[in-house]
């Protein structure tokens, strides 16, 4: 990875998702940039005022930083003027960023909400890489990445980037196929799933090039349920999924197992995101 773009508000969850990311960063030499992103008080300000407030936000960011702890390696923090979700997605694109990275919930998040309004959105409509990093995570794990794949459209990209992440940060990756035995009742001779085939295609077509060894385990179960659990289990650095399956319906911008791991997951995930 070369460059990463981390938001933080000042929350605590947005201070463990700058570390979690200051984390791989130096792990993987990418350059990092702390952005936070500020409204004026009032629609039109004089300069003066103007200046003031946009110092103030500054001083703001780097006060995080610093409570961010050890930053090492390349980093820069930055105070913009606008809207979040803007100035996120701006910052991305004009780096040509490898990783956006956001914490669950913000300052703002009301308490009953698992999911806070800029990972909500980044979660449905973010870059091809975007990392949601839950509250009780403020460092990389010690384990391997792991990789969900159903043999969908996505599956190659994740293969790829997991295989990517874990040559960066020096771990392994572990890819996972997951079914429900349940869904076909009909009694037959025990045999592949109808998508192992597919899964097993895309493994295929990454571990030519990847830098790290692949190799697919199938394991019976819910996928949700099966990749959070080996996640705690082995203490997993993060959990790579494609942002759609097989069965996400095409009106939706994300599916079932990628919107329940972003809610529930104890490790962070990072969706990844087909481009046509």
């Amino acid at each position: 990875m070369k460059s990463i773009i981390v938001g933080t508000d000042g929350s605590e969850n947005s201070i463990a998702a700058a570390r979690w990311a200051s984390g791989l960063a130096a792990r993987s030499g990418a350059r990092l940039t702390v952005v936070y992103s500020w409204q004026p008080s009032q629609a039109e300000l004089p300069p003066d005022a103007y200046e003031k407030e946009a110092e103030e936000a500054q001083a703001s960011v780097e006060k995080w930083c610093r409570e961010v702890g050890d930053l090492q390696g390349e980093v820069e923090c930055v105070a913009r003027d606008g809207d979040a979700i803007d100035i996120l997605m701006a910052e991305y694109e004009l780096q040509d960023a490898d990783l956006l990275v956001v914490g669950r919930r913000g300052v703002g998040g009301f308490r009953g909400l698992v999911l806070g309004s800029i990972a909500d959105y980044m979660l449905h409509h973010g870059p091809e890489h975007t990392a949601i990093v839950p509250d009780e995570v403020d460092t990389p794990g010690s384990g391997p990445v792991l990789a969900g794949v159903d043999g969908s459209g996505d599956s190659v990209e994740t293969l790829r980037w997991a295989a990517q992440l874990a040559a960066d940060a020096g771990r392994e990756v572990q890819a996972i196929f997951t079914y429900d035995p349940r869904e076909d009742s009909f009694p037959h001779p025990p045999r592949p799933h109808r998508h192992e085939a597919e899964a097993r295609a895309a493994l295929t077509e990454v571990a030519g090039t990847a830098a790290v060894p692949l190799e697919l385990e199938v394991v019976a179960g819910n996928p949700t349920e099966v990749l959070m659990s080996r996640a705690l289990e082995v203490g997993a650095i993060a959990v790579v999924v494609g942002a759609r399956g097989h069965h996400t319906l095409r009106h939706r911008s994300v599916g079932h197992v990628a919107g329940q791991l972003a809610h529930h997951c104890p490790a962070p995930i990072v969706v990844v995101r087909h481009q046509d």
